[in-house]
């Protein structure tokens, strides 16, 4: 048994249910602020759920940007709209 995380501050448990429960119900959660067309958002969701939660944010227009793993755990940003351009520093001489 796990915490899921629902927004900030609001943590969940399910006691007696099973990992797969777990990641629908994380999985469902990422769904729920994708579908409120909350801009950005992130969130610590397992790292068996990323390739699922990628998928899902490519359909709902999201972009996945993993950032530090921990535990099993993936801490992942999620955004939408156009990507900005990476600018960079380039010295010629």
């Amino acid at each position: 048994m796990r915490h899921i995380t629902i927004a900030d501050g609001l943590r969940l448990r399910f006691p007696n249910r099973s990992e797969q429960f777990d990641q629908g119900v994380e999985i469902g959660a990422l769904a729920v602020l994708m579908d409120l067309g909350t801009r950005e958002f992130d969130r610590w969701i397992a790292q068996g759920n990323l390739e699922q939660a990628r998928s899902l944010a490519e359909k709902l227009g999201y972009r996945v940007v993993e950032g530090p793993v921990d535990d099993g755990f993936v801490h992942v940003t999620l955004r939408t709209g156009a990507a900005r351009p990476a600018l960079r520093l380039v010295h010629t001489g």
